[in-house]
C-alpha cells in the first residue's frame, strides 16, 4: 500500500473520496535534543490540519534552522501513533 504526501494511506474501493488538502494531518516544527531520533526539546510552531502549504513548511523550517545554528529542527505530522517526523534540518 503506498502512502501519500500527508502521510496517510489512501482507501481503495467504491465510495471513496481522494483526500484533498483540508484534509492533511496536524504538522508541527519541532527542535531535537541531538540527532534525528532524539527527543523533542521544543516545539518551535504549530500547524492545524490544513494550515500550512508544504512550501510555506519548507521555508518556514529553513528559517527556524538558520535562528538556532548547530541545532536540529525537524517536522512533523500527527499520525494515528502519535507524532511521526518525515523532514529535518541544521544550518551552521
Amino acid at each position: 500500500m503506498a502512502v501519500n504526501g500527508n502521510g496517510v494511506a489512501p482507501e481503495s474501493g467504491a465510495g471513496n473520496k481522494p483526500t484533498s488538502g483540508s484534509d492533511r494531518r496536524p504538522r508541527r516544527l519541532v527542535l531535537l535534543g541531538a540527532g534525528e531520533d532524539s527527543e523533542v526539546r521544543q516545539v518551535l510552531a504549530e500547524y492545524p490540519a490544513g494550515g500550512i502549504k508544504g512550501s510555506q513548511l519548507h521555508a518556514e523550517l529553513q528559517r527556524q534552522a538558520a535562528d538556532h545554528p548547530g541545532a536540529l529542527v525537524a517536522v512533523e505530522w500527527q499520525g494515528p501513533l502519535g507524532w511521526t517526523r518525515f523532514l529535518w534540518c541544521r544550518r551552521n
